[in-house]
């Protein structure tokens, strides 16, 4: 296996120890959950004055938030920017090194590479979906609204890629680098960043459905996306793999019960089950096969 060591070596760029990732940690928290919160009180307040303290909107039926699927998903994709402010101020001011290094070891992040991994991945899950569509075809239910899709595609395209690059920093950079920090077998850092990111979507309504084998698809998801990086030693194509996934699903394929509600081309039945789970490992299997191992970039040093 390739192991890429440059890329999970790159916390020794910085300031590290127990006080400071102790500290980083609690000002990630901070940041994401204070501000998220706050975000949400100032929405709430703005709702109140548009409509008079005395008069508020009824609830929407269905809605997280109760103003309907698009403040949801607005909604949910926002509050990743806080974590993303507390990755920042985390690595620059507490562990003192260069933010880029929870993507590459290079001087330049290389998109380029997250858009040939997506493709790649997205061109494999939608070959499988469409071969499971021809088999399963009660499993799918075609959407009522083109129009909402077509007002709902700008919000997706800005707001999904940076949800999904915020998760990556998160588990695949942070949390696979501060991993290397305690071990230097590839197998347990990839098991470990993968329980983390399961559990960090174990609140996600899917779950409630089917929790063991919605558990086990978000902890094969995290291993495919941590050993496409370990692959190709940056973090691009992991970011690339899973916007590409998530944009698959909010726009095309979506679950009826899901974190991310949308007016998809398609509404998924089925609660997430053992035949989702193989497809993502097969389109995870064929991304990281073609994968370049050890992809330097055209930002690489």
């Amino acid at each position: 296996m390739v192991t890429g060591d440059g890329f999970l070596e790159l916390a020794g760029r910085g300031r590290n120890g127990a006080l400071r990732w102790t500290a980083a940690m609690l000002v990630i928290l901070t940041l994401w959950f204070g501000l998220t919160y706050a975000m949400g009180w100032v929405l709430a307040a703005g709702i109140r004055l548009g409509h008079g303290a005395g008069n508020p909107p009824p609830p929407v039926p269905g809605s997280l938030t109760g103003l309907g699927r698009l403040a949801d998903f607005v909604l949910v994709n926002l509050s990743f920017l806080p974590l993303l402010l507390g990755l920042y101020v985390a690595v620059r001011l507490v562990h003192r090194r260069p933010f880029r290094t929870l993507i590459t070891a290079g001087e330049r992040v290389d998109w380029a590479l997250a858009f040939r991994a997506g493709a790649l991945f997205l061109l494999a899950l939608a070959s499988l979906t469409a071969l499971q569509a021809v088999l399963m075809p009660g499993a799918f239910r075609a959407g009522a609204d083109p129009v909402r899709l077509l007002l709902f595609l700008p919000f997706a395209l800005v707001l999904t890629p940076i949800q999904a690059a915020t998760e990556e920093l998160l588990m695949r950079g942070y949390a696979m680098q501060g991993l290397r920090r305690l071990t230097a077998r590839p197998w347990a850092i990839v098991a470990g960043s993968s329980v983390l990111f399961a559990i960090l979507h174990g609140a996600n309504p899917e779950i409630g459905q089917a929790p063991v084998l919605a558990f086990l698809f978000y902890l094969g998801f995290g291993a495919v996306l941590a050993l496409v990086t370990i692959r190709a030693g940056r973090l691009e194509p992991a970011i690339g793999i899973h916007a590409a996934n998530n944009l698959f699903t909010v726009i095309v394929v979506n679950p009826a019960t899901t974190a991310l509600p949308s007016p998809s081309l398609f509404t998924y039945l089925m609660p997430v089950g053992g035949v989702d789970l193989v497809m993502l490992l097969v389109a995870g299997g064929v991304a990281w096969r073609l994968t370049p191992a050890g992809a330097r970039g055209r930002g690489s040093s």
